[in-house]
């Protein structure tokens, strides 16, 4: 693996993290208040936002990676832009998958959401034991995490292939080789 690919990837591993902090932090903090009835659940719902940040960060990100990759290139491997945008988005991917793990098993270690998830459960004997719900906190969020970093992944695919695309036809006006 070369050196940029590795940089490129790691970059989108740092932002997917920071994307999904910014966006899904204030849940996870607001979320024990809300237990609480401190503040109105409609609040936190419009704190959080729509689910367009991470893919808009994973097309980005490919637009950007195949950029760097193709910028003053006239010749070399072809689809060199899309192999860019998906390791841009093999970064975001494993970084959201991190950052939402994380995430969810700090809310599940708090003890409100510890107490509001035993008492949903009518039967006390099939109640979860404090200590295995942040760690079910944290598989829940790596699940949540790889199906929001698998759309990011995708759009940073095709914000990488755009640019390939744009950049073949740009070089000589002839069709990309592999049409």
């Amino acid at each position: 693996m070369k050196r940029s690919t590795l940089f490129i990837a790691v970059a989108g591993m740092i932002a997917g993290v920071v994307v999904a902090l910014l966006q899904f932090g204030a849940l996870v903090a607001l979320a024990p208040q809300v237990i609480r009835g401190q503040v109105p659940a409609v609040q936190v719902g419009e704190i959080v936002g729509g689910d367009w940040a991470l893919p808009l960060l994973g097309a980005v990100a490919g637009v950007i990676a195949g950029w760097l990759a193709l910028r003053g290139a006239t010749d070399g491997p072809i689809w060199r832009g899309l192999r860019a945008g998906a390791a841009a988005g093999a970064g975001i991917f494993i970084g959201v998958t991190l950052a939402f793990a994380g995430l969810l098993a700090m809310l599940g270690a708090d003890p409100a959401v510890q107490e509001f998830i035993r008492m949903s459960e009518p039967h006390p004997e099939a109640r979860l034991a404090p200590a295995a719900i942040p760690w079910l906190g944290g598989v829940v969020g790596a699940l949540l995490g790889l199906f929001a970093g698998g759309k990011s992944l995708l759009a940073a695919i095709l914000g990488g292939l755009v640019v390939d695309l744009l950049h073949e036809r740009r070089v000589d006006g002839a069709p990309h080789p592999a049409h």
